[in-house]
């Protein structure tokens, strides 16, 4: 209970309070729509022709689509999928729920960078002259035709 609703109670007028404590009306009022609960997903996932659905439900649906026949489909094209059959459910919500429950098919590994060793290859060795011709094509400018010249 607020400071502000004991002296309400008491019969103060709530602008003059509201002014004494310099609080804007608008912070009084507010209520908050949703607690965030930190990283952890909601237990409910609103569903436009059903409501409030638990998230069991929406993991037995990404099962069920996941198990098909040639579906091998990531969180995206599932969130598209999601969205496509009636829930209102984001694609980080939609990644969020396959990662925990391990339906996610490729795991990238941040750490591992990508093996460049194939540049090594493309480095020619010439064994006996004019093996190998490479080329190095440059264009000029040529002002009076105003177009450019290979040489």
């Amino acid at each position: 209970m607020l400071v502000i609703d004991v002296f309400l109670e008491q019969g103060y007028p709530l602008q003059t309070m509201l002014k004494l404590v310099e609080l804007p009306r608008s912070s009084y009022y507010y209520t908050p729509k949703y607690i965030k609960l930190g990283k952890k997903t909601s237990p409910l996932i609103y569903q436009l022709s059903k409501g409030l659905v638990e998230k069991q439900i929406v993991v037995a649906d990404i099962e069920e689509l996941l198990s098909g026949e040639f579906v091998d489909y990531g969180y995206y094209k599932t969130y598209i999928h999601l969205q496509d059959i009636g829930y209102s459910i984001g694609s980080t919500k939609t990644y969020k729920l396959m990662k925990d429950n391990n339906l996610l098919k490729f795991e990238r590994d941040k750490n591992k960078r990508n093996n460049r060793n194939w540049v090594k290859e493309l480095v020619p060795n010439p064994t006996v002259e004019f093996s190998f011709l490479e080329f190095d094509i440059k264009y000029m400018y040529v002002a009076g035709k105003r177009t450019n010249v290979q040489s």
